[in-house]
Parts: C-alpha cells; sequence; structure tokens
C-alpha cells in the first residue's frame, strides 16, 4: 500500500491498516481546488478555508471540492479521533481477516502437524475479539492492535 499514491484511497476493505499510514494519508489529501475559469488547477488544499484565503479577492477564481477526496478525509480523521491517544505503531485488523492474522500470529510453527487442527476463528474469538477493543471504519469492524 502506498498511502502517498494520488490514487490510493482507504476503502473500508484493508486487511490491516497502520496508524502512520492514516496520519500520512491525511496529510497528503487536498480536497479542495483552486481553479480559473478555464478550470486550470491553481493549487490544492486541505480546507476550504484554505483555498477561499488563496483566491481572496480574484474573482476569476473558483474553490472547486473533491467530494471523493473530502469524504475519505472525513472518514480517516473520525478514524482517529476514536482511536483516541493511540501510538503511531498500532494498527487495525480487519474482522474478516482477524482468524488469519491470528494464525500469523501464534507461535505454533505453520508447518506443525497440529496445524491443521487448530480452530483459528475460535483462537481469534478467544484471543482476540475478546481482548481487544474494536472500532469501525466506513461500515467495516477493525479490531485495534495497540502497541
Amino acid at each position: 500500500m502506498d498511502v502517498s499514491d494520488p490514487e490510493y484511497e482507504f476503502t473500508g476493505n484493508e486487511d490491516i491498516i497502520n496508524v502512520t499510514d492514516v496520519k500520512e494519508r491525511i496529510r497528503r489529501l487536498k480536497p479542495w481546488h483552486v481553479e480559473d475559469t478555464t478550470a486550470r488547477d491553481l493549487g490544492s488544499f486541505a480546507s476550504e478555508r484554505g483555498a477561499t484565503g488563496f483566491i481572496g479577492d480574484r474573482a476569476h477564481l473558483v474553490a472547486v471540492v473533491d467530494t471523493d477526496e473530502l469524504d475519505e478525509l472525513n472518514a480517516l480523521q473520525q478514524l482517529l479521533r476514536d482511536l483516541g491517544d493511540i501510538s503511531d505503531d498500532s494498527y487495525l485488523v480487519h474482522d474478516d481477516y482477524l482468524a488469519e492474522y491470528a494464525e500469523g500470529d501464534s507461535e505454533l510453527p505453520a508447518d506443525s502437524p497440529l496445524s491443521p487442527y487448530v480452530n483459528w476463528e475460535k483462537v481469534a474469538d478467544d484471543n482476540y475479539r475478546g481482548n481487544y477493543a474494536s472500532v469501525t471504519f466506513l461500515g467495516e469492524t477493525y479490531w485495534v492492535v495497540a502497541r
């Protein structure tokens, strides 16, 4: 995942979301654009206030919002508010991926003859869902692995 790629966006379907990636994406999102009468993009801003401040009294300029970027920015900011004071090396594990995460996180070697007999969904329930906080992001449940 390259959150610096302008084409990238968080969808709520990621298996794992790193808090540092969320913060970096917020820094990079600039949904407000200033255009002239020919629709030439003259600058991008994180807020409407920044865009209108740039325009000032130049009537030939207009602020335009990319609603998809604005929605993503709002969702990511809400996610950070929901997480509260959390360290940058923390991450979120999607509920649908939790059993696979539990298997990879276990101390049982993958080539162990016992591995096929482990109920990883039960391990996820007992050791993660029962002990970790959850957060909803874009309608999906994630489990917070705080470091």
